[in-house]
């Protein structure tokens, strides 16, 4: 009759190792097996027949039987390896937030809360029991204490929160500053000029004058005051030298103010000018500008 060998097990994912018994953290299960012999047959391993399965990922206990009979039918003796699965590991605890909370004394407190987690059981959330209250009418630390334990009752590490009341302050500055910009909010240049920002003060109730602390970045997620500088291409004009002709331009319509300049968009829209014929040595000189200025015109002269 052949006879069959447990072979020990050397896994170092063991928890315990007994006579026919092994124990195994949960998740993790490699079946040593066993050997075979027979005094005709020799080693006959390779007959071995093996029931009963090991579900590694759920704690229990399972048994596991090998048999094997040699070439002439002699059966060996049935023999069984008892495996328990235990849940050796306990959950973990993961606050919702910060361990630290403050808060001024009639502030509204709202727990965040926590999470835990098991290798065995997986999500046991719901299962956290707290310790400790929070007073938000009075000032002083309070504690608030999480705590749970799987279904093999493995018991997590207590994780705590502290949450401060801060008593309000007497006088507290609670109101913000006031930015005032110096000049227009809103700046037009020409292409090419220079721009000099005009800047601005800043006053503070308690502070009194902050515009030191003033930041000249734009961040768009922090409320401030702004100025709008617009550069704009640069228009054509032609110089108007004599103060005669440039009001006589401006009483006829073609200009609107007196700066020794006229638009070149309204200088080409004149196509005739009425000059008096006591006026003809300075309709001459004019011509004489608005050549040079490229300006088409016509003079007719009148009484």
């Amino acid at each position: 009759m052949p006879w069959i060998v447990l072979i020990k097990q050397k896994n170092t994912l063991l928890c315990a190792l007994f006579f026919l018994t092994i124990v195994f953290c949960a998740g993790s299960f490699q079946d040593p097996g066993v050997t075979a012999t027979n005094d005709v047959d020799g080693n006959i391993t390779s007959s071995i027949t093996t029931s009963g399965t090991v579900n590694a990922e759920t704690a229990g206990t399972y048994s596991i039987s090998y048999s094997v009979s040699d070439a002439a039918g002699n059966t060996a003796s049935v023999v069984q390896r008892t495996v328990i699965i235990a849940d050796i590991t306990a959950p973990v605890i993961t606050l919702i937030g910060s361990s630290k909370i403050n808060l001024t004394v009639g502030a509204t407190f709202s727990d965040p809360g926590a999470t835990a987690s098991d290798n065995v059981d997986g999500n046991i959330t719901s299962s956290i029991t707290t310790s400790g209250t929070v007073n938000a009418g009075t000032a002083g630390t309070y504690t608030i204490s999480y705590s749970v334990s799987d279904a093999a009752g493995n018991t997590a590490s207590v994780v705590q929160r502290t949450v401060t009341i801060i008593a309000a302050t007497t006088g507290a500055d609670t109101t913000n500053p006031v930015i005032t910009l110096t000049g227009s909010s809103t700046i037009n240049l020409t292409v090419g000029e220079t721009f000099t920002d005009p800047g601005a003060t800043a006053t503070d109730a308690v502070d009194g004058n902050i515009t030191s602390s003033i930041s000249g970045s734009v961040d768009t997620s922090t409320a401030g005051i702004a100025r709008t500088v617009i550069i704009s291409a640069p228009v054509a004009r032609i110089y108007i030298p004599d103060d005669n002709f440039e009001q006589f331009l401006i009483d006829n319509g073609h200009d609107d103010v007196m700066d020794y300049y006229i638009l070149t968009s309204s200088a080409l829209n004149v196509t005739e000018i009425k000059c008096k014929f006591s006026w003809t040595t300075k309709c001459w000189k004019w011509n004489y500008w608005f050549n040079r200025g490229k300006w088409i015109y016509k003079f007719n002269f009148v009484k």
